[in-house]
């Protein structure tokens, strides 16, 4: 498994995989994914060849402190005929990293660490239901995220009441003009 795309907290998961003598076969893969890192199910939905579940829908919008146990994503893979020519085929799942607790040090990255992908083959005409394998390039992925320093709460906390107060100050004078207007024609 590698991180093949990542963009801020949006990461492409690829694990590719021989396809010698699979016809006809599945291939199943079992995340299990730490706090720090979900699966967002509706992105799932988009692959038809992907066919996944989540233990547990989580909520996209928790940061990872409020997170108390990882998702096991599991998916079943079919292989397309251009996946059996070519002998290989990579499996792209996207994942989310959560927002980290702020960092005590003054370091602006923390990392987390997603074990390999389990994967096996589950063919209807063998005698086992399902053959497990090594990926071609099995490795443990780590993620650097970032995450912001706990010196700097307070800045941020006043700086956040003060946007919204002067926003909805904006908000209260536009709504006001445009009741004037409209009071003046009338």
């Amino acid at each position: 498994m590698r991180t093949e795309h990542f963009q801020g907290f949006h990461y492409t998961f690829s694990t590719t995989v021989s396809t010698d003598h699979r016809q006809g076969c599945t291939l199943q893969l079992h995340h299990e994914l730490p706090p720090e890192v979900f699966p967002d199910p509706y992105e799932l939905e988009h692959d038809p060849l992907l066919q996944c579940s989540v233990s547990s829908i989580p909520n996209l919008e928790y940061p990872a402190s409020l997170v108390n146990h990882g998702t096991d994503l599991r998916c079943e893979v079919l292989i397309s005929p251009d996946a059996l020519r070519s002998k290989n085929v990579t499996v792209r799942v996207p994942l989310h990293a959560r927002y980290g607790s702020p960092s005590s040090e003054n370091s602006t990255l923390r990392t987390f660490h997603v074990p390999s992908t389990r994967l096996a083959w589950s063919c209807p005409f063998e005698t086992e239901t399902s053959v497990p394998l090594d990926p071609l390039d099995r490795h443990d992925v780590s993620i650097d995220v970032p995450v912001g320093l706990l010196n700097h709460t307070n800045v941020v906390e006043i700086s956040t009441q003060a946007t919204v107060v002067f926003t909805a100050l904006y908000l209260l004078g536009v709504f006001f003009k445009a009741w004037k207007r409209c009071n003046l024609k009338a």
